[in-house]
């Protein structure tokens, strides 16, 4: 099993213990850290959201799986980690210029 595998599961394993296999608007608010519901339902409405939400026959709301929610984190950790090398390079880089 690779690390990232593991890192993901670790996060799946984290989610599903805060908040079950699916995660409501309010719970990927505070996840994804947007100032509000309202705000989610906006970026999802203008195709924004990076995520793949389901409604439920005779359920109110949008919900999220667990996984597809640590997937995207997951890419969002991998893209970071590739900005702050970059940046730490060009840092070094200037340092020593």
């Amino acid at each position: 099993m690779s690390a990232s595998h593991k890192d993901q599961c670790s996060v799946r394993e984290e989610l599903v213990h805060r908040y079950g296999q699916l995660l409501t608007l309010t719970d990927l608010t505070e996840v994804l850290r947007y100032p509000s519901v309202q705000a989610l339902r906006k970026a999802r409405i203008r195709g924004r959201l990076p995520l793949e939400l389901v409604q439920f026959p005779n359920r109110r709301g949008w919900f999220a799986t667990a996984r597809a929610v640590a997937e995207l984190l997951e890419r969002l950790d991998a893209i970071s980690g590739a900005f702050s090398t970059t940046e730490t390079k060009e840092k070094n880089e200037n340092v020593i210029s």
